[in-house]
């Protein structure tokens, strides 16, 4: 199962010189090729939050892929009539870009194929199959499941917790997430609250810009030495 992004995010959240595929385009394309020649069963699934990013992921998919009808061996899901959980526990490989779903696999207990460096290829090497190049890749996709231990578990899901409540400012400020569908009424309310919010916390973000900047010199001084 390929867990297909939002095409209009970028793929170079994390710079990664060492991934076999540049962009999604060519990721996708070797992804469904390579499904086509080995007559091997394919599932697509496409992101949740695309249509509220203003995007049809199913329409850009086909114009990728130069298609007007999907082989037979490849299927596109952007129903949602399958729970996210039970595709994950019943996919054979669990392949990601570099998305979060690449966290919650290991938390459930697989080690998924990511394709670019992302949070557990830095913090749990072992967690994860990064292929080193195209015919790994290849390889990797017509492999075994690989199960993820308990300890390796346990770990995706404190990942999984610190990501979700600790990292951003987004309960700091206290206010919503919007989308580029959302109306602009909501944009321009959110907009508002952020602005206040940065003006009446301004002292503070500027104190933590210094001790940003001061551990920064701190570590490079240690670096060089």
């Amino acid at each position: 199962m390929v867990f297909v992004p939002v095409f209009c995010d970028s793929p170079f959240g994390w710079l990664d010189r060492d991934r076999p595929f540049s962009d999604y385009y060519a990721w996708i394309t070797e992804t469904v090729g390579w499904s086509i020649r080995t007559k091997t069963r394919l599932l697509l699934r496409m992101h949740p939050s695309a249509s509220a990013w203003g995007e049809s992921s199913r329409d850009i998919l086909m114009r990728m892929l130069g298609l007007d009808v999907m082989p037979e061996f490849v299927i596109i899901d952007d129903s949602g009539n399958y729970g996210h959980n039970d595709v994950l526990m019943a996919a054979r490989q669990i392949v990601t870009f570099q998305g979060t779903v690449h966290c919650e696999a290991v938390a459930l207990g697989v080690k998924p194929i990511v394709l670019s460096t992302c949070m557990l290829s830095m913090l749990l090497v072992n967690a994860v199959q990064k292929p080193k190049d195209v015919n790994h890749y290849f390889m990797l996709l017509a492999g075994p499941r690989i199960i993820a231990s308990a300890s390796l578990r346990l770990m995706a899901k404190k990942a999984l917790y610190y990501k979700e409540n600790c990292v951003g400012f987004r309960r700091l400020v206290g206010v919503p997430t919007i989308f580029r569908g959302d109306p602009e009424r909501l944009k321009a309310q959110v907009a508002d609250w952020v602005t206040e919010f940065a003006e009446a916390k301004h002292e503070h973000f500027v104190a933590i810009g210094e001790k940003v900047g001061e551990a920064s010199h701190r570590s490079n001084d240690d670096i060089r030495v």
